[in-house]
């Protein structure tokens, strides 16, 4: 039970209180992820929006979604959502080591070398504990905007979760790379250039800073060492993108390097440029602002095909708990080559494919067993995210006035998986129809690339002939992006 004071803030008395309610989608009420059970108190009436996004019987029990709610007087709500999965954090490690943090929006991913050959031990995924205060960069970035308390609150998120590993103080060194906001917020920069347009961080330097100066729990004169930007909110993890796909390649004419994740960065390899940019595409891909969003695990939804029956996997075949990123892309496929959703996204009421199935569409939602679906809003999010990644294309294909016949690769990475059906990205408009030959994915490329920066002796910088040639094209104020991301909100 949450017992919160008529003039206190809802909000942050749960942020204080609970780590299971999260606010993803920014208080506008689309994700369902801060639902709670009102026991007592006087508060406002049922939202126009709760009313579509809670079910009959959820109304009917009290629930409502926290970021709506309006308290008239003190109240008392209960969670209703599953405890959070606790990941280990300890180790067998008696070597000194250095760790490269791929510090993403939705899925922070730790790698472990050994500080004296260099070589990978380990790695761990954790949830990034900033997603409470929302799903997306740009609310995170608001929030630890509006007092310097609250940027130190955010950030210190992240620092108590590198201090529960039991292995800290074998730490020699740290490398981070993440999006433009990440890194700024982690290294504890000011966030003024960033909050508006045309949203230029003011540093793009690699900082170095000693650990325990940021609350890190190392030695004294263990330093942390941020990436490079590349400009806008593309950052350090699009630059050791780059460098990863730079070592490898010679050839990269009229190449697309596509980063896919809540924030979705593009990297466009023409002549001696290196077009980048970044799209706001939203968490849908990591799980995110899905109603039975989850990430890569135990019972993930793995493959689905939809016939007279719903067949499908999960990860190491056990009971089906949600959809990941790289299964939602799957599964919006299957239902749009088979009907159930039509060109607009919107799911239809009587499917004549498959009328078996029409039992499963209810509410808004298509039923994939008894307990598990996907709803019209967990389609409405992935929409705009698609659009926001095909327009991004379009938009820095336009400039160079190449066509699709012109684009030699376009190489996917992304922290949803290689798992992802190539024909699924085409066939529902992610990225252009290419032949299938041209789509690639590599993954590790962020932790790839810090690890031939720990190799090269520590040389985080990129030659200066590169770094010169590097055009950030800006989409925030970009009419012709606007264009390409109304066009392929359809399928």
């Amino acid at each position: 039970m949450i017992e919160i004071k008529k003039d206190e803030n809802i909000k942050e008395k749960i942020l204080r209180t609970t780590e299971n309610i999260e606010f993803l989608c920014g208080n506008k009420g689309k994700c369902g992820k801060c639902k709670v059970k009102l026991v007592s108190g006087k508060v406002n009436d049922l939202t126009e929006t709760e009313k579509k996004t809670l079910t009959k019987d959820e109304i009917t029990n009290n629930i409502r979604l926290a970021c709506l709610i309006e308290h008239r007087s003190d109240i008392v709500i209960s969670e209703i959502t599953e405890k959070k999965k606790t990941y280990k954090n300890n180790l067998d490690i008696k070597e000194d080591i250095i760790i490269g943090i791929d510090l993403g929006t939705t899925t922070i991913e730790i790698d472990i070398f050994s500080y004296n050959s260099k070589d990978k031990i380990s790695s761990i995924k954790i949830d990034n504990p900033q997603k409470k205060y929302g799903g997306d960069i740009l609310s995170r970035l608001n929030y630890a905007n509006e007092s310097k308390s609250n940027h130190e609150k955010i950030r210190m998120e992240i620092v108590n979760s590198i201090n529960e590993f039991n292995f800290i103080q074998k730490v020699k060194e740290i490398f981070i790379a993440g999006n433009t906001i990440m890194q700024y917020i982690f290294m504890d920069l000011e966030l003024k250039t960033i909050v508006k347009p045309p949203f230029e961080p003011y540093n793009k330097n690699s900082i170095s800073i000693e650990g325990n100066k940021l609350g890190i729990n190392v030695n004294k004169g263990v330093l942390v060492h941020s990436f490079p930007l590349l400009g806008g909110f593309v950052g350090g993890d699009t630059y050791s993108v780059l460098l990863d796909y730079m070592s490898l390649n010679n050839n990269l004419e009229n190449v697309f390097i596509v980063d896919i994740g809540t924030n979705c960065e593009i990297l466009f390899f023409h002549g001696n440029t290196i077009y980048t940019a970044s799209t706001p595409a939203g968490p849908a891909f990591e799980g995110g602002n899905i109603e039975y969003g989850m990430r890569s695990g135990d019972g993930a939804l793995k493959t689905i095909y939809i016939d007279e029956n719903i067949n499908y996997t999960t990860i190491n075949d056990t009971e089906l708990k949600g959809i990941s990123g790289s299964s939602l892309i799957s599964l919006i496929n299957e239902l749009y080559i088979s009907e159930f959703i039509d060109t607009t996204g919107k799911l239809v009421e009587k499917n004549l494919i498959y009328p078996e199935h029409n039992f499963r569409i209810r509410d808004n939602k298509f039923y994939i067993d008894k307990k598990i679906y996907i709803s019209q809003n967990d389609i409405r999010e992935f929409q705009l995210a698609k659009a926001a990644i095909r327009g991004a294309i379009e938009t820095i294909m336009e400039i160079e006035e190449i066509t699709i016949k012109d684009i030699k690769k376009i190489v996917i990475t992304g922290n949803f998986g290689k798992n992802i059906d190539k024909k699924s990205l085409i066939n529902i408009g992610i990225v252009p129809n290419i032949m299938l030959d041209k789509l690639d994915y590599r993954e590790n490329m962020v932790s790839n690339g810090i690890l031939k920066v720990i190799k090269n002796n520590n040389n985080i910088k990129l030659k200066k002939d590169i770094y010169k040639n590097i055009v950030y094209v800006n989409l925030s104020d970009n009419n012709k992006f606007k264009e390409y991301y109304i066009k392929h909100i359809n399928f």
